[in-house]
């Protein structure tokens, strides 16, 4: 390599990870532009996202060091949704969040994040599945060879009220025998410890130290052992297929005598029923018996008021009654109103995931009576959204709504159950419901029935609700 080159990765390795970012220079010398233009774009909270904005470029510029050429090809971004389905850091309605993309493929890859993980404090993180860390109020999240993360690292920062300690920090858990501990010390300091992790659904991390097996995540910042939960052990076996037989057999005359409660009983608290959180746009419910990770989040929009009720009063009972199970699993949004503006509503969204560990998977959007008319911004944004279901419940067959439909062919789960006879009497509705049967069965599927206008909502959660969850 060039002298330049030499001196820029060297000056790279003086310049320390600063936890609370006060960096001379929070661009790092690289250009401003707007959206998607992969340049340095200031706004969201505070004209830096939250703070966020200067603790990603951080990362760009010891990248770009290292490389010798700018290699930030995404920065804040339009779109929406990751090719996952999640929402992104990258998004620019995210107001507390910034990502960076750096391009890179195979060997090099390994090597500038090898490179980028030294200077973060985090050497053990190889790449292979996505990897949280809190820090100072911020979760940085990074991901490489992953799903759609082959030809580039992925690094995103979001400010958020953190209530624990930082995941960073070695410490054994209280209760470990002292030879143990001594043991677990010197191991934990290791930094080629292999580290196991799920891409989705378990928010926990792994590692085997001396045969036992090892875990830390959401409500367990540090790391703890795990040697005397035999329900854990079985589980980690079976689906890592990675301790010796003499490891598991040694790890056997540890367990105590009375019986285990189940593998993640001590982490969480009792499941108890959701309860609605009222938003400013939106009534809100999110599961109270998930500690963090990702979760789904069905957006359902409610008809106009019935009986002097609006959406709000009369859609979430409708919604509770038909699919109960949803309120423990699931994110559930009602709008207010069916023309409550969508990024009103989204905005609500952000705020009530705002402090808890828990992150968007996908979305679904539902679509019941007069919120499927033309009045209703909803059936314009479908398309922006791609949500992973899109659930007609009878809507009045707008025009937008049908364009939407057409344009979600092929990328969206569309169901529809209307009842024709419901908009029998209106001028010029048999036209328009016929397009738009036309639209979803081309995307779809579309059921016409006899059911009560007021009732089809229930129906079809319940008819199709194995169908629905399978996006989920």
């Amino acid at each position: 390599m060039n002298f330049y080159h030499w001196r820029k990765i060297n000056e790279s390795y003086s310049f320390r990870f600063d936890p609370s970012a006060r960096y001379s220079d929070p661009y790092f010398g690289l250009p401003e532009g707007n959206v998607d233009t992969a340049k340095v774009t200031p706004g969201g909270d505070g004209g830096d996202w939250g703070g966020s904005m200067q603790r990603a470029l951080a990362f760009a510029k010891i990248a770009n060091d290292f490389m010798g050429k700018n290699v930030v090809i995404s920065q804040k971004r339009s779109r929406v949704k990751t090719a996952k389905g999640t929402v992104s850091d990258h998004w620019e309605g995210l107001k507390n969040c910034y990502a960076i993309d750096l391009a890179c493929k195979g060997e090099q890859g390994d090597k500038l994040l090898a490179h980028l993980m030294e200077w973060f404090g985090y050497p053990s993180y190889k790449g292979g599945y996505w990897f949280d860390v809190n820090k100072d109020g911020y979760r940085y999240q990074f991901g490489w060879n992953v799903k759609d993360h082959y030809d580039h690292i992925h690094i995103g920062v979001r400010k958020k009220k953190f209530k624990g300690k930082d995941t960073p920090g070695d410490r054994v858990m209280a209760g470990s025998s002292l030879s143990l501990q001594n043991s677990i010390s010197q191991n934990l300091s290791n930094p080629d410890t292999l580290i196991y992790k799920e891409e989705r659904g378990d928010p926990y991390e792994y590692k085997i130290i001396d045969g036992i097996w090892w875990t830390r995540g959401p409500k367990i910042p540090d790391w703890s052992s795990l040697a005397t939960n035999r329900r854990a052990n079985q589980i980690l076996d079976a689906r890592y297929n990675a301790r010796t037989s003499e490891d598991i057999a040694k790890n056997d005359k540890l367990y105590p005598k009375e019986e285990e409660k189940g593998f993640f009983d001590i982490f969480k608290k009792d499941s108890k029923e959701a309860e609605y959180i009222p938003g400013k746009n939106s009534t809100i419910s999110i599961p109270d018996n998930l500690e963090g990770g990702p979760i789904s989040i069905l957006v359902l929009y409610p008809g106009i008021a019935v009986n002097g009720k609006i959406g709000k009063e009369y859609m979430p009972p409708i919604v509770k009654k038909a699919v109960p199970d949803w309120y423990n699993k699931y994110m559930i949004v009602i709008p207010n109103e069916h023309k409550t503006p969508w990024k009103k509503v989204q905005s609500d969204i952000e705020g009530a995931l705002e402090d808890t560990d828990l992150y968007p998977k996908g979305i679904t959007i539902g679509i019941f009576s007069g919120s499927g008319n033309n009045s209703a911004d909803i059936t314009s944004y479908l398309p922006e959204i791609s949500p992973v279901n899109v659930l007609l419940m009878d809507p009045s067959p707008g025009v937008n709504l049908t364009k939407s439909i057409k344009e979600l062919t092929g990328k969206s789960q569309i169901i529809m159950v209307s009842n024709p006879s419901v908009w029998g009497g209106y001028s010029g509705y048999p036209g328009l419901i016929e397009n738009l049967k036309n639209a979803v069965n081309a995307a779809g599927i579309s059921k016409q029935v006899k059911t009560a206008h007021m009732e089809i909502p229930a129906q079809l959660l319940r008819e199709f609700k194995t169908k629905i969850e399978e996006k989920l």
